[in-house]
């Protein structure tokens, strides 16, 4: 079996083969898609094999025949592999041929697996560009070969790798992936330490309908099944109802396949479309579906979010006041608000601007406030998020909040506590434990945690900017002027019989020249 480490390496440095071949935004799409073809097809063999194994418990011998009926029968496999359509297919064709044989095996494969057809259309393995006139490959065949070679070095089905180490490993790809790719990163990656704070928070039950409005490689999903699967088995978590937007077709393929690879693959994964104009997830004519748990992490400040038609929303959905025209944020916020069922929370990730803006935003927070909805504020470190330097928070909602938190709202600080890395910061466990704990004592701890009335928000004009509420200013610890003074005296001392050393050694040189 391969650990997580081995598996880990293997992938990236297929990775690698591509690196400068196209844009390092655009790899991820073609090695997360190759890695997951080799999987289904390494998965089928596996499957097959088992199949002949069952049947021939108990002294059975089985001819030949039936031994390859067994592994052909579709009633053995979750995925079908048609003829001409397994690894060893790809692997033996000629190199000039490769990406033309590539593009065919996954569009049979797709065809024949309705659920996953986008998946693999979402690459096109044999596209060319203009090369002063010229149309050549866009990925050289050769280096679709080595590729393809490297891939073929290790079988990634079950009997090799654990579901878990694959799926780890499909989430280590993306963490470098958003790496290499600076602020694109952003626009399909939440960090994991931010994603268990919110999962955490939320606490997802085994039945739970659990939805993402914005859910890039939906990394929130899995984890709020994983979470699941850690507390109730994996009974509980295949008993939750896991939903999931993304407008980005290569992300949403990427999503459909994390799906997948965590071995959930009833996900409902939906694409092509902006969650604020054309909401995928309907309950009726005009209503949105609703869900116990709603996660989200969307576009900071997106002026492009549809302002004209949300003047007029068609559901309903900005109950509380019409955003800005150059700022989504609210209405992403809404729209997650709308999605709330009777009992519904979410946790989503915001720029701190949603905290304190004023006109519009200032009014449409102030009647969130009024409605008792908003639950929590935490407040993040800066530099946590990819192409984004400035400190983010994360806002809690309930529709039922318990009765002790009822007309107030919890503050947290956590802006102090995280590592420095090279290229941005982290929250490290005992920061996420700190978070966590914090939020289910909610108890005043200071200059961290604070529960506050409503009427202290009402009297801010329904500002929820942190410091307002909290201290956020470490006291400068205390002078020991006796102390200060010694030390003072004691340097210039030093200093004094410096001078007069060195004025000992310049005499020296002068009566000796």
């Amino acid at each position: 079996m391969l650990t997580q480490q081995q598996l880990e390496s293997h992938l990236w440095s297929c990775a690698n083969i591509l690196r400068g071949s196209i844009d390092s935004q655009d790899f991820k799409s073609y090695i997360l898609t190759m890695m997951f073809y080799k999987r289904l097809a390494d998965q089928w063999g596996f499957e097959s094999d088992a199949a002949v194994q069952r049947m021939e418990q108990g002294g059975k011998t089985l001819s030949s025949e039936v031994r390859e009926a067994i592994r052909n029968d579709p009633d053995f496999h979750r995925i079908k592999i048609p003829d001409g359509c397994f690894w060893e297919d790809v692997a033996g064709t000629p190199t000039h041929q490769l990406g033309q044989k590539l593009n065919e095996v996954m569009g049979e494969v797709g065809s024949v697996n309705p659920q996953l057809d986008a998946v693999f259309r979402s690459v096109d393995w044999n596209a060319t560009v203009n090369d002063n006139g010229i149309q050549k490959p866009r990925i050289a065949n050769e280096v679709l070969h080595d590729l393809v070679q490297a891939f073929s070095r290790h079988n990634l089905s079950n009997a090799n790798v654990d579901v878990d180490v694959l799926g780890r490993a499909y989430e280590y790809l993306i963490l470098k992936f958003a790496d290499d790719s600076g602020a694109k990163g952003g626009e399909f990656y939440t960090p994991r330490e931010v994603v268990h704070v919110l999962v955490r928070i939320l606490k997802p039950a085994p039945d739970a309908r659990v939805y993402d409005p914005t859910c890039g490689s939906g990394g929130m999903l899995v984890y709020s099944a994983e979470s699941v699967r850690h507390h109730n088995g994996s009974d509980g978590a295949r008993a939750m109802k896991l939903f999931g937007q993304e407008r980005n077709w290569n992300t949403w393929a990427i999503a459909r396949m994390n799906m997948v690879l965590h071995d959930l693959p009833d996900a409902e994964i939906r694409g092509g479309a902006s969650t604020l104009t054309d909401p995928q997830f309907l309950a009726g004519e005009g209503q949105i579906d609703t869900f116990d748990v709603v996660i989200a992490n969307f576009p900071f400040s997106d002026k492009e979010y549809g302002y004209g038609r949300l003047k007029e929303d068609p559901f309903g959905r900005m109950a509380y006041g019409i955003p800005p025209e150059k700022s989504g944020d609210f209405a992403f916020i809404q729209h997650i608000v709308a999605s709330m069922n009777e009992a519904g929370r979410a946790g989503v990730v915001c720029s701190q601007g949603v905290l304190f803006r004023g006109a519009s935003e200032g009014k449409i927070r102030r009647a969130m406030l009024e409605a008792d909805i908003i639950e929590g504020v935490v407040g993040l470190p800066a530099n946590l998020f990819y192409g984004n330097t400035i400190p983010g928070c994360l806002l809690f909602f309930n529709r039922c909040k318990p009765p002790e938190r009822q007309g107030k709202v919890l503050f947290i600080y956590a802006a102090k506590d995280f590592e420095e890395l090279s290229n941005q910061n982290r929250l490290r466990p005992q920061d996420v434990d700190r978070i966590v704990a914090a939020f289910e004592a909610g108890q005043d701890e200071e200059r961290y945690c604070r529960l506050v009335e409503m009427d202290e928000i009402a009297e801010n004009d329904y500002n929820l900017n942190i410091p307002r509420y909290i201290d956020t200013f470490e006291p400068e610890e205390p002078v020991d002027m006796a102390a200060a003074v010694a030390a003072l005296n004691e340097a210039e001392a030093a200093r004094e019989e410096a001078m007069r050393t060195l004025r000992g050694y310049l005499e020296e040189l002068g009566h000796g020249h």
